[in-house]
């Protein structure tokens, strides 16, 4: 609808278009042009929206992976194990020599060469540490690679008894007899554990 001056009358329609420009050209007129940005803002609204869910999506899936249950107790199970394993290699080579001492020596050597593969075992580190039978541990790995950078330690602690007491060869087939029985006496758990191909070829 357009409106003329106050004398005029009221007009409608498509008729209201042409009177409109005939009256603005007679009197001059201001014009404010806008256009509606619903439908610009709308999309714009969407898009974030959809970023916003994909990113807080992505994040739950992370969450949920870095948590998965029962991974912390697979993790601490081994961790008993291998604990077991050692102590009882420590106390066959220490306790045969009278020399207390030499096994976790030979054995913390073993985790520096190690180290480059599998960073947790870097004595400097602090995630890793064996002592007095106990294994301490506060960081963040699978399982499997847990299992790998332990048995890779057990042969290199083995091939250094071996360098240390060349003359000796009984000793070092004890150790060896030693760590496959401690395994084998674990074997269920390791194949729940998903690890036991890798602790049954240990020798191999």
């Amino acid at each position: 609808m357009f409106t003329t001056p106050e004398s005029g009358p009221s007009v409608f329609g498509r008729k209201s278009i042409s009177i409109f420009v005939e009256n603005a050209i007679k009197q001059g007129a201001i014009f404010d042009v806008y256009s509606s940005q619903s439908k610009t803002l709308k999309k714009e609204t969407k898009e974030t929206k959809e970023t916003k869910e994909t990113k807080e999506t992505k994040e739950t899936q992370e969450i949920k992976e870095k948590k998965v249950p029962g991974r912390g107790e697979e993790l601490k199970e081994l961790i008993t194990i291998f604990q077991e394993v050692l102590s009882q290699a420590e106390r066959l080579v220490d306790g045969s020599l009278r020399r207390k001492g030499l096994f976790l020596k030979l054995f913390k050597e073993s985790l520096i060469e190690k180290s480059v593969e599998f960073a947790f075992l870097d004595p400097f580190a602090g995630e890793f540490e064996y002592r007095e039978g106990t294994i301490q541990f506060t960081g963040e790995i699978g399982v499997k690679n847990f299992t790998k950078g332990i048995v890779d330690c057990l042969v290199a602690t083995l091939s250094l008894l071996e360098k240390e007491l060349p003359k000796d060869k009984i000793l070092s087939l004890k150790l060896k007899a030693g760590i496959e029985s401690s395994l084998e006496q674990h074997g269920e758990a390791l194949k729940r554990l998903g690890v036991g191909a890798i602790t049954s070829l240990i020798f191999k």
